[in-house]
């Protein structure tokens, strides 16, 4: 399980192209993934022109039976992100 640290230095790096494939749009989002392979998390940034239910149902199903990936939490930067990493688990798809 990765620590509230590693989660805060995710949601706080400077998004850049290497991060996020849409680097000049802004960032709603932050999904949290475990990768059941690896057994390591990893972020998934969503811009302001994708829909975070979709990316979500993407993720869950691109495994198709295989060892695949996991959504773990789902932090939004509309909300304060103080506030989302006192919770013991985060689900902020709105």
């Amino acid at each position: 399980m990765t620590t509230k640290n590693k989660i805060k230095e995710w949601l706080y790096i400077k998004i850049t192209p290497e991060y996020h494939e849409y680097p000049n749009r802004p960032i709603t989002h932050m999904v949290v993934v475990y990768d059941l392979f690896d057994f390591e998390d990893y972020p998934i940034y969503i811009s302001d022109e994708e829909k975070v239910d979709d990316i979500l149902k993407e993720i869950e199903h691109s495994n198709d039976g295989a060892i695949g990936s996991k959504v773990m939490e789902v932090y939004s930067y509309k909300m304060d992100i103080g506030q989302q990493l006192v919770q013991n688990r985060v689900w902020n798809v709105g």
